[in-house]
């Protein structure tokens, strides 16, 4: 089975739903043949339920059509697919087997493929050091994925669209991940994480941050950049990014914001309450089973001492229990 939706992280629902938006501006038929290179568990499948989608990874997730393979190395004839599409991929990759992914993208797509990812700049690998750096002190242990980011660096916006046009090919470039709405929800994650029952609490903020904000979500300075490659034919770039122009921040963007804090403050005081009370109904019944434990010792000394004061006992001790020293 694919993850539902309602099951991805406000991360992934953001990249996932733009690339499904994009795939609909460039469509062409029905069903679309597409390959999800990197796609682990089938996340694209919420948005594209009509599509033909494999999902690639170097490991096995249980999920429809999934494929075990490496992007340097696609097991795909050429032109397999009808679009690519890589999400936050490049990043965990060598950089110097970067070209080679995106060349295997190429060959196995016929029409279009997109790649995203946190490129290389100074505000995103400095949130990326701050989220890492709070997941650490929230849960214990860094956020597997910003560790490997920070190890082998991010990859450069400059080297992809230089790829690009060496190949003549058309892109246009798109933020996500509204980059301080990225960070306060990596902070809510990593703390939800910390806690013994996360699922359902970040559900419920993911949902309330898509309501909220989503939005808002495509805008500069952002977290990732997504781009839209087209092998052959225009690319109406201009009619794309006005496309997807982010929502402006309304007048009542602030008191959504509050509203949002607020909502999300409740949820945690509710669950810490919960939670205080179920700690305090299990020392209560601990309690009660040790003053029934110390209840039951009372009785088994009265009834010792009861026992000692028979002549039947004094008669053992006197003879038995003075030949065994007992």
């Amino acid at each position: 089975m694919n993850v539902p939706r309602e099951k991805m992280s406000f991360d992934l629902r953001q990249r996932y739903r733009l690339a499904a938006q994009l795939i609909e501006t460039v469509r062409k038929k029905k069903p679309l043949r597409i390959l999800d290179a990197g796609g682990r568990e089938g996340y694209l499948h919420n948005f594209l339920p009509e599509d033909e989608i494999t999902n690639l990874d170097l490991e096995f997730f249980p999920g429809d059509s999934f494929v075990v393979g490496d992007l340097l190395l696609l097991p795909f004839t050429a032109g397999t697919f009808d679009l690519v599409v890589s999400l936050d991929v490049l990043e965990h990759i060598e950089p110097g087997r970067r070209g080679g992914v995106l060349d295997e993208i190429d060959r196995v797509s016929r029409d279009y493929f997109i790649v995203g990812a946190p490129f290389r700049d100074r505000k995103v690998v400095e949130a990326e050091k701050l989220a890492n750096e709070f997941h650490l002190r929230a849960t214990g242990r860094e956020n597997e994925f910003l560790a490997e980011h920070l190890r082998l660096g991010l990859p450069e916006l400059e080297e992809v669209t230089s790829w690009i046009e060496d190949r003549g090919y058309q892109s246009v470039i798109l933020p996500n991940n509204y980059l301080p709405f990225w960070l306060v929800m990596m902070g809510l994650s990593a703390y939800f994480t910390s806690l013994p029952r996360p699922g359902d609490l970040m559900a419920a903020v993911t949902e309330l941050y898509e309501i909220n904000f989503s939005r808002y979500d495509a805008q500069s300075p952002a977290y990732r950049k997504i781009l839209l490659i087209a092998k052959s034919g225009p690319l109406d770039q201009e009619a794309i990014r006005k496309r997807f122009a982010p929502a402006p921040f309304s007048e009542d963007s602030g008191k959504r914001a509050w509203n949002f804090a607020d909502r999300v403050l409740s949820e945690l005081v509710t669950d810490r309450e919960r939670k205080l009370l179920e700690l305090q109904e299990e020392i209560n019944r601990l309690q009660a089973e040790l003053a029934r434990r110390d209840e039951d010792c009372r009785r088994a000394r009265a009834e010792l001492e009861g026992i000692k004061g028979t002549p039947a006992y004094r008669f053992y001790k006197n003879t038995w229990g003075r030949i065994r020293g007992s």
